[in-house]
């Protein structure tokens, strides 16, 4: 098994996006999954097509920015899009932390042979501490959604279904939206709330619900 994964890191977005995902990389090792990692500069179209091509991975994550029909890589360039391209997801399992691409991009590549995607249909947000930009997995302010999120890929890793994986990470969102409701949760819970309620309604899965890695 082989996890192909995206992590531009070329603004504060991006850079989050990157850092987080990593903590699901030791459970890949444990996992004996071989991790292909198109990291910063990596993650444009030229490399990432000619991978996808020719080693067809099953397992594809992506991390970045991205619009209805969209998920871009390094400095924005595109690497997926629907109606060029979108059949370089065929025959995969598809988690995409990228802005509204599930909406359309998602349920479109299905139609193409994708067999499952995961995805946020609208945008995915999330609030961080600026004094902690440059250690993101330390700001526990971004901490609820990227947990929540990553739900999705330590579900999937460990054997269970899309279905599953997807539940798995609703949950997440609700334990995290139960910890900020109460009276001591600290001055800045009401935003961080906004994006769990946010993300865990944007959240999607497409295709087969039952697919699993193995």
């Amino acid at each position: 098994m082989e996890l192909f994964v995206t992590r531009p890191q070329h603004d504060d977005t991006t850079f989050y996006l990157s850092k987080w995902v990593e903590l699901v990389f030791p459970l890949c090792r444990e996992k004996g999954i071989k991790i292909s990692d198109f990291e910063k500069k990596r993650a444009n179209a030229g490399e990432v097509a000619k991978f996808l091509k020719n080693k067809n991975p099953r397992f594809a994550v992506f991390n970045g920015h991205g619009d209805e029909e969209t998920i871009t890589g390094h400095k924005n360039e595109v690497l997926i899009k629907n109606g060029k391209n979108q059949e370089l997801l065929k025959g995969k399992i598809v988690y995409a932390v990228a802005c509204d691409c599930a909406s359309v991009l998602g349920k479109e590549s299905i139609k193409s042979g994708t067999i499952v995607f995961i995805g946020y249909e609208t945008s995915f947000i999330f609030v961080y501490d600026p004094n902690s930009t440059a250690t993101p997995t330390r700001d526990e302010m971004s901490l609820p959604v990227f947990e929540s999120s990553n739900e999705v890929l330590v579900s999937l890793i460990k054997g269970n279904s899309a279905q599953e994986a997807y539940e798995k990470s609703q949950s997440t969102f609700d334990k995290w939206i139960k910890k900020l409701q109460r009276s001591d949760a600290p001055p800045e819970a009401q935003h961080i709330l906004m994006t769990l309620y946010w993300n865990k309604a944007a959240q999607a899965v497409h295709g087969d619900k039952n697919a699993k890695l193995e």
